[in-house]
């Protein structure tokens, strides 16, 4: 996406370093007792220095303030010889065989959370059936990164829920899919997914689990992390549909979205065989996108007020939209 205006650019890419600064700024106020993050913590074949700076100083933050981490790594980033992710030593980390970690809350309460790492990019194993039976605590838990089994072919620890919910742990915290997903509520399974959208296939909203106790159980509670929003707007045209109404069809759909963060929007037309010539000439090069844009401008300019920032800028007047719109491609 580096096409964008250098600010928003700017604004995307250090996304993901915001986002976790909520993680850790929200578990800093709530108290929570730890931490877990359940792999591809970094991608390897794309390693960045900094992120990996980063994210060692905001874990140190969490140390310093007596709330514990539990790491264990993913297909994204699995175990090497070279492993270069230098974390704080106070961050316990698992090894490629399940293994139990023991932890006390600062009420008493005994927490067990058993956990692996992958020792290559590919896991074939079933790992379930090496988890230990549900020990005596008063909380197991289980961090488990891999997909649910499907066909013949899965490379990504595969499981099936219903061997999950057999050892009857108190709750599974899963990696691997990118979008948040619960699986089961009984006990709670959860994808908490990535806490950043990275790409159009990651869309809609992003964050992490605040999982707390209540009345024996655990549950979950979805919080919001992300910085900006993947959405894609499908829409319906035919022959009699003008660049006007066609602007005010995005609009409304715009509106109708109800963005609460950024939105980097995918437009799809469908239809399009329908509108004339000249139209689909119009959308094809960008003309339309850009009389879309100026008019947005234009709206900002009169209103004084920014309902979408389309196109190449996030500023007007001097002052940045706090929600906006970007829409980078259209379909048809």
């Amino acid at each position: 996406m580096q096409q964008l205006p250098a600010a928003l650019w700017q604004r995307l890419h250090d996304a993901p370093f915001q986002a976790v600064k909520r993680l850790v700024a929200t578990a800093i106020e709530q108290q929570v007792d730890f931490v877990v993050l359940v792999g591809d913590l970094f991608d390897r074949e794309t390693q960045s220095i900094r992120a990996q700076v980063f994210l060692a100083e905001q874990l140190q933050l969490l140390i310093d303030h007596h709330i514990s981490v539990f790491v264990s790594y993913g297909n994204h980033d699995h175990l090497t010889e070279n492993h270069v992710l230098t974390l704080p030593t106070e961050v316990a980390v698992f090894s490629a065989d399940v293994e139990t970690k023991h932890f006390t809350t600062q009420t008493g309460e005994r927490v067990a959370i058993s956990g692996f790492s992958y020792p290559q990019r590919w896991l074939e194993t079933n790992m379930v059936t090496h988890f230990p039976e549900r020990g005596t605590v008063d909380y197991q838990i289980g961090l488990l990164h891999g997909a649910i089994k499907q066909g013949d072919e899965n490379h990504y620890a595969p499981f099936t829920v219903s061997e999950l919910q057999a050892t009857h742990y108190d709750y599974w915290a899963l990696g691997h899919i990118h979008k948040p997903q619960l699986l089961a509520s009984q006990p709670e399974i959860v994808y908490a997914g990535t806490i950043q959208g990275r790409n159009k296939l990651e869309d809609g909203p992003h964050g992490f689990e605040l999982v707390s106790s209540s009345t024996g159980q655990l549950h979950a509670e979805f919080i919001r992390a992300d910085q900006f929003e993947w959405l894609t707007l499908n829409i319906q045209v035919n022959a009699d549909t003008t660049d006007e109404s066609l602007m005010s069809q995005v609009e409304n759909a715009i509106i109708d979205a109800k963005q609460s963060v950024f939105g980097l929007i995918e437009l799809q037309i469908s239809g399009i065989e329908t509108l004339s010539p000249a139209l689909v000439s119009r959308l094809t090069d960008g003309t339309w996108l850009a009389r879309f844009d100026q008019q947005q401008r234009r709206r900002y300019d009169e209103q004084g007020a920014c309902l979408f920032n389309l196109g190449r800028c996030t500023e007007a007047n001097g002052h940045l939209c706090p929600i906006g719109c970007e829409i980078l491609g259209a379909s048809w």
